[in-house]
């Protein structure tokens, strides 16, 4: 999936746009609101070099910073959520597309599965 696919999949908005996208696409999904439980899954996966999407309801610098550690590369903040400057100038730093969309995370989470995307765990949507 493309950034443009995404964002019009999710009715976003995209605040500031990264640059180039994985090879692979984004393709795996990572909803998550606690960062330190954002560092513990991505801990235990082998999902590096992929593209991978957070979903989140924060809109801190926090967020950019473990997403940066973790290799996350598109953020789409819930709820119309919007980041401070701060915030936006930490992403355009690390080169991280963030976006927002109205919707919950729940909604955002069913309709990215209903289009097959992979769980950041390993579990693919069903087919």
């Amino acid at each position: 999936m493309t950034k443009s696919q995404l964002q019009k999949k999710l009715s976003a908005a995209t605040i500031y746009d990264g640059g180039a996208e994985p090879d692979t696409g984004y393709d795996t999904v990572c909803a998550c609101d606690m960062m330190s439980e954002l560092l513990a899954m991505m801990n235990h996966s082998c999902q590096r070099n992929r593209g991978i999407i957070l979903l989140t309801g924060l809109a801190n610098p926090q967020v950019i910073r473990t997403s940066e550690l973790v290799d996350i590369r598109l953020i789409v903040f819930l709820r119309d959520k919007k980041p401070t400057p701060d915030t936006v100038e930490l992403a355009r730093k690390c080169g991280i597309t963030i976006m927002s969309t109205p919707h919950t995370m729940y909604k955002c989470c069913g309709i990215l599965h209903d289009l097959k995307l992979n769980d950041v765990q390993g579990e693919n949507a069903p087919g």
